[in-house]
């Protein structure tokens, strides 16, 4: 195995398969910084100027330290390429066999009990859907990325994935075939997991709730583009009520009132937070404003439009409660009926 200095230096493998790799003395600094922290177990905060190639810095000691290392960067495009590019590279050159794995939030990957329950609302959306059918029936990873025909903001890209409110988990009739549970299996495996900021704050949100973890345990984490992580951790540990999950819960409470045909009052219910999440949007001048707490106490408009939603949420807990019995669908909406209204 190649010592660090020799791995980055001017005559190493990384210099001799590498077209355009050159030796940098900063790079070296801040790799052997790296490495130390590996050995030592300790925490390193460190910050690189441009150019210095700070990717390496990180990635070849990390190789090298054996160690399970969790890698989390600040997009999925970075994901992507430290995963298909950079670490493939470095492992044939440094002549390493170490696995890595690529782990992304679940609305990334195609969800099969969703994607078989999709309706197509136009000829456009039927070509995609049977499109994605035939992909699915090949992919091995079942992200979203290969299809480069769907766009991160189709409508479509929404009904054929899972959130981790509306997935059913073990008791869903596709979990054999679960994309999501596959990625987290393989990573269990893995020396290296690259994920992204969000997710790495979704499972630390999940533990400080005392609901298990996303992520497999890793001796070592590495937090790329750190800069981004506060504002991303203050997302997760704080709490939020969003229009679309009202409406994701308004559909999924559709779908199941058809699935059984014999509680039409629960889509009556359903019609009732749609009109109620409406009004309040109605309420923002802007869709993106963000307005002051003692602005909106002081507004009784905006204060009554919030009662009536809550009311219509209580209204909809109350029939779902009734029928949650029934199946893990109906479980399902009523869970998420109780954790809207409780935070709203």
């Amino acid at each position: 195995m190649y010592e660090l200095s020799e791995a980055l230096g001017a005559t190493g493998p990384l210099a001799d398969m590498l077209p355009g790799f050159q030796s940098r003395a900063g790079q070296l600094e801040l790799a052997e910084q790296v490495e130390q922290a590996l050995a030592d177990e300790a925490l390193l905060v460190a910050e690189a100027g441009t150019g210095i190639g700070k990717t390496f810095a990180y990635l070849v000691p990390a190789l090298l330290s054996g160690q399970r290392v969790l890698i989390s960067t600040g997009t999925r495009h970075l994901q992507d390429q430290l995963f298909h590019s950079d670490i493939p590279r470095l492992k044939q050159a440094l002549g390493l066999s170490a696995r890595a794995e690529l782990l992304k939030g679940r609305s990334n990957y195609l969800c099969r009990l969703r994607q078989l329950q999709a309706q197509p609302r136009d000829d456009r959306e039927a070509r995609s859907l049977r499109s994605i059918e035939l992909w699915a029936t090949q992919t091995q990873s079942g992200d979203l990325a290969e299809l480069s025909d769907l766009r991160d903001q189709d409508p479509l890209r929404g009904r054929i994935t899972s959130t981790a409110e509306n997935c059913l988990g073990s008791q869903c009739q596709e979990y054999e075939n679960c994309f999501v549970a596959r990625a987290r299996s393989r990573a269990q495996d893995a020396q290296l997991v690259v994920v992204n900021h969000h997710l790495l704050c979704a499972d630390l949100a999940l533990k400080e709730d005392g609901f298990g973890e996303l992520l497999p345990e890793m001796e070592a984490l590495i937090i790329d583009e750190a800069h981004q992580f506060p504002d991303i951790l203050a997302q997760f540990f704080g709490f939020g009520v969003s229009a679309r999950q009202c409406r994701d819960l308004g559909k999924d409470i559709m779908d199941a009132a058809d699935l059984f045909g014999d509680v039409p009052q629960l889509k009556d219910a359903a019609g009732v937070l749609a009109e109620g999440v409406q009004a309040l949007l109605g309420c923002f001048p802007f869709s993106r404003q963000r307005l002051d707490m003692s602005d909106v106490l002081g507004d009784q408009a905006f204060m009554q439009t919030i009662d009536d939603l809550i009311a219509a949420l209580e209204s909809l807990d109350k029939l779902l409660e009734d029928q949650a019995g029934r199946g893990p669908e109906m479980a399902n909406v009523w869970r998420r009926s109780g954790m809207l209204l409780g935070r709203l």
